[in-house]
């Protein structure tokens, strides 16, 4: 979202957010997470919801660090194992279900357990990144003054691979 002089991604908004409801929630309800319908359905329900969300913008990263949030939550806030197995569960059969269907991201889901198998289109991101990173050496070049940044070989630098930008 633009707004003139600044500008945000609403997910950074919604981190924040997400993470103070379920600790109110968690909070507040801490005796009744241990009933499935009354404690950890409602907060399931609220996670899943910004799960989809955040996957039909292609945010796979923010939907995967909010679903783990949500599930170190529940834990700590005494919500039952096979409650929490459960839904553990259905995520790795929704994930799974989303790989399936969208080849590119499964490709690029292989390669982070076996590179070397990977063809060179899967690999080209990660690759670039590494250059990013190690290209700045010592001394760096600067924030925001690296060739991989400004020539647009680290796509999604903003947020996917601004570790490797930093680097640089």
């Amino acid at each position: 979202v633009n707004l003139g002089l600044v500008s945000f991604q609403p997910a950074e908004l919604v981190k924040i957010l997400f993470v103070l409801y379920i600790a109110s929630f968690v909070s507040r309800k801490r005796q009744e997470l241990r009933n499935w319908m009354v404690g950890l359905l409602p907060s399931v329900t609220v996670g899943g919801m910004l799960f989809v969300l955040l996957m039909l913008e292609g945010d796979l990263g923010t939907a995967l660090i909010l679903s783990s949030v949500l599930g170190l939550m529940l834990f700590l806030g005494n919500a039952r194992i096979p409650h929490l197995l459960t839904v553990l569960a259905l995520g790795a059969i929704g994930g799974a279900t989303m790989l399936h269907f969208s080849p590119a991201r499964a490709e690029r889901f292989a390669c982070a357990w076996k590179p070397d198998e990977c063809s060179e289109d899967a690999k080209w991101q990660t690759r670039n990144a590494q250059w990013a990173f190690g290209s700045g050496g010592a001394t760096v070049v600067g924030l925001g003054n690296g060739l991989q940044t400004n020539q647009g070989f680290l796509l999604k630098s903003q947020s996917d691979f601004v570790y490797a930008v930093i680097g640089e």
